[in-house]
C-alpha cells in the first residue's frame, strides 16, 4: 500500500505538471495559432483539475494509512473516494466533448473560447464528485466495476475528440502525442478494475503494477507538455497532423 501511493503521488504531480505546462505554454503567442492555442488551454486545465484532484485524494489517503482502518480519517477517506474518483472521470467526459466541440465548430460558435472551457471542465468535476458521494462508502466490486465502466467509455469519447481534432486541425502533433499519452492507460485501467470487480482467480494485475504504467505514460505525456513550453517561449510553430488542404487556383494555357 505505502508503494502504491507514493507512485498515486508521483503521477498525480505528473499530470498537474502536464496541466501547468500547457497553461504556460499558451501564454507566448508566437508561433501559436488561435486554433491550437485553445485545444491546449482546454486540456491544460482538464488536466490541471485532475491531477489536483488526485493529488487531494492521495493527502487524503496517507492520512488514512496513518490512522489506520477505522479511525475516522480512514472512515472518511472510505466515504469520499467514489466522489474523487468520479470528479475526475467526468473532467475527462468533458475535455472530450470540448475537444469534439471545437473540432465541428472552431471559428463560428466559440465553444472553446474565454471562460466557457474551464466553466464546463469544473461543472463536470462537481457533478463527478456529487455523483460519487451518492454512490455511499466505497463498496469495492461496486466501484470498481463502475469505474471499469466509465473509463472504458472515457477512452472511446476522448478517442472520438482527439481524431475530431486532427482533421480539423485544431490540435497540434505535440498535443495528439501528449493526449495519446495519456489515453493508453485508459483501456489498462479498465481491465485491471474489472479484474479487481470479479476478483478473478489466479493471477491479477498489482495495485503498484498499474500505477507504474500509470507513472510511466505520465512522463511523456509531462515531458510532452514542457517541450512544447518550451517551444513556445522560443516562437517555435508545430503543425498539426491533417492540415486542411489548401485549394490550388487551376492553371490557364
Amino acid at each position: 500500500m505505502p508503494l502504491t501511493l507514493v507512485l498515486q503521488g508521483l503521477t498525480a504531480l505528473l499530470v498537474t505538471g502536464f496541466g501547468a505546462a500547457a497553461l504556460a505554454a499558451i501564454r507566448h503567442v508566437g508561433g501559436f495559432p488561435q486554433r491550437y492555442r485553445r485545444t491546449w488551454r482546454t486540456t491544460g486545465f482538464a488536466l490541471l483539475l485532475i491531477g489536483v484532484s488526485a493529488s487531494l485524494q492521495n493527502v487524503h489517503g496517507a492520512r488514512a494509512i496513518l490512522g489506520g482502518e477505522g479511525s475516522a480519517a480512514w472512515d472518511g477517506y472510505m466515504r469520499w473516494a467514489p466522489a474523487w474518483n468520479h470528479s475526475r472521470e467526468a473532467v475527462l467526459f468533458a475535455l472530450a466533448l470540448l475537444l469534439l466541440g471545437s473540432a465541428l465548430a472552431p471559428r463560428r460558435l466559440g465553444v472553446d473560447r474565454g471562460w466557457a472551457p474551464p466553466g464546463v471542465l469544473l461543472a463536470a468535476c462537481a457533478l463527478g464528485a456529487w455523483l460519487g458521494w451518492l454512490e455511499g462508502p466505497l463498496d469495492f466490486a461496486v466501484h470498481f466495476r463502475r469505474v471499469a465502466i466509465l473509463d472504458a467509455v472515457g477512452l472511446l469519447l476522448l478517442a472520438t475528440g482527439v481524431g475530431a481534432a486532427i482533421v480539423a486541425d485544431v490540435a497540434d502533433r505535440l498535443l495528439i502525442l501528449a493526449l495519446v499519452a495519456y489515453a493508453i492507460p485508459l483501456p489498462l485501467n479498465a481491465l485491471w478494475f474489472a479484474w479487481m470487480a470479479s476478483h478473478v482467480g489466479g493471477w491479477s494485475p498489482t495495485a503498484s503494477s498499474m500505477q507504474m504504467y500509470r507513472l510511466a505514460f505520465g512522463v511523456v505525456g509531462a515531458a510532452v507538455a514542457v517541450q512544447r513550453w518550451r517551444l513556445a517561449r522560443r516562437g517555435a510553430y508545430v503543425p498539426g497532423l491533417h492540415p486542411p488542404a489548401v485549394a490550388v487556383r487551376p492553371l490557364i494555357g
